[in-house]
């Protein structure tokens, strides 16, 4: 690409032209072709770096004019820090690798501590480069003056390390920061030994906790100091935006009616379906068949014979038929060989007439879990949790709700029970810690509570992981 000043800036930007950048050796500001006519390849590399620095000085003009209202708004005493910050986030806009590793050839810098001085050390390889140059014309020059130069630069670096992080402490150079636990609000004995064992900076992760757990993990930081004589700074560390999964949203009121075949595709059992009058719905005669409820209206069941055959575009305009097997006054048993798909609305024909298919189950949203994963189940929400495992991610299985009201023998829908998660095909861990009995489950979900004992019912919120069957599982606490 070109850059304001009339140079080719190529390589390193996430917009380079790769044929422009080709020629980049040949063309600059400044000088024409003819210069490099006999030119050797170090030459031509070296006019294409001076390019590709000066367009990445362009780039920090550019990027004070993004910043400038928010660098207009910094104190007096930052300024010249705010627009470092801005050179800073222009330069880390592009993949410098490939120029740093082309620079070191020449032996100079690599941009890899640039940070206090982004211009000055762009203005320092510009004018190196341009030294090396033999070119009339290409001399080094005087470089312009920056807001922050490399004295500046490194002073400012240290006065803001030691206003950040407080002075260098005795015998070392690293500062040690430690993350503080939620215990830390609760136990002084704890905080008083990481000041006194070395801690300098006690940082609390405001993604977690409360006030009020925050105030006394502050004020247990300062007793502490108070008793050892040891400095140690406070670092907040302020939650970002968090993303949750709320109810999910159902899919679509359709149903699939699938034979079973053998490796050869040949059908080896058919799909069965039960036609049931939707005003009065009864359950299957034949609940050892599995067959999907259809809901119909009553009309339609009367005068159903055995072997007669319900006729239906499915929802792929696949042409399909039903076969009746058996019919009573509460349904019909129905089966067929071709896989087939219906849903509300489809319309059935027979030699009697036609209906459409009442209002069928929505196919539940879901969340896919691997082994390792950490599933959260929050009160209110935890009707809508589903987690489906991948065929090729061994040991994942899917766990739903099973049904709209209470999962699985629970008294409200905000418990889970044992039970629930075998019927998912997962399984809870004894009470006592110990590996289930039951070994043969390919995947459990464990749960951790504050006290490290596991439950089957879940409280909000609560943690479970998923892990490998018989696998030990570290006790955790639930957020």
């Amino acid at each position: 690409m070109w850059t304001s000043n009339g140079s080719l800036y190529g390589g390193i930007g996430p917009w380079t032209d790769p044929a422009a950048a080709a020629q980049a050796p040949y063309m600059s500001a400044g000088a024409g072709e003819e210069h490099f006519a006999g030119a050797t390849s170090a030459e031509r590399e070296l006019h294409a770096l001076l390019g590709e620095v000066q367009g990445l000085l362009d780039a920090l003009t550019d990027a004070e004019s993004v910043w400038a209202s928010q660098i207009g708004r910094v104190h007096d005493g930052h300024g010249g820090s705010a627009v470092n910050l801005a050179h800073y986030w222009a330069v880390r806009q592009y993949d410098l690798r490939d120029l740093q590793r082309r620079l070191a050839v020449f032996g100079l810098s690599s941009l890899g501590r640039s940070e206090p001085h982004v211009a000055a050390s762009l203005d320092a390889i510009l004018a190196a480069a341009r030294a090396l140059m033999p070119v009339a014309g290409q001399g080094p020059g005087d470089a312009p003056a920056r807001a922050i130069d490399f004295a500046e630069g490194g002073r400012l670096l240290r006065r803001r390390t030691i206003e950040l992080l407080g002075p260098e402490p005795k015998g070392r150079q690293t500062r040690i920061m430690v993350t503080l636990p939620p215990e830390a609000a609760t136990d002084g004995g704890l905080v008083r030994a990481l000041v006194a064992n070395g801690m300098d900076v006690a940082r609390i992760n405001c993604a977690h906790d409360d006030e009020p757990a925050w105030r006394a993990m502050i004020d247990h930081v300062h007793q502490a100091s108070a008793a050892t004589g040891r400095p140690c700074r406070i670092a907040m560390d302020l939650a970002g935006p968090k993303l949750r999964t709320g109810p999910l949203v159902d899919g679509p009121r359709v149903v699939r009616l699938r034979p079973k075949r053998d490796a050869y595709g040949r059908v080896t059992a058919p799909a069965w379906a039960w036609l049931t009058p939707r005003e009065n719905p009864h359950p299957p005669r034949r609940p050892e068949l599995s067959p999907v409820t259809i809901p119909v209206p009553g009309s339609f069941l009367v005068g159903f014979r055995d072997r007669e055959r319900i006729r239906l575009l499915d929802t792929r305009e696949a042409s399909r038929s039903l076969v009746v097997e058996s019919v009573d006054a509460e349904g019909a048993l129905v089966r067929t060989d071709r896989t087939t798909y219906l849903a509300t609305g489809t319309q059935l024909r027979s030699p009697a007439g036609s209906a459409q298919v009442g209002e069928l189950p929505a196919i539940p949203g879901f969340l896919n879990l691997h082994v390792g994963d950490t599933l959260v189940l929050t009160r209110g929400l935890l009707g809508s949790v589903r987690v489906r495992g991948r065929g090729h991610y061994p040991g994942t299985r899917r766990f739903g709700r099973t049904g709209h009201g209470s999962p699985a023998g629970g008294s409200t829908p905000d418990a889970v029970t044992r039970a629930t998660l075998t019927a998912a095909g997962l399984r809870a861990p004894r009470t006592s810690g110990a590996s289930p009995a039951n070994s043969s489950a390919p995947a459990s979900v464990r749960r951790s509570t504050a006290s490290g004992s596991s439950s089957s019912a879940v409280r909000s919120p609560s943690v479970w992981r998923l892990a490998p069957a018989g696998s030990s599982f570290a006790s955790a606490a639930a957020i």
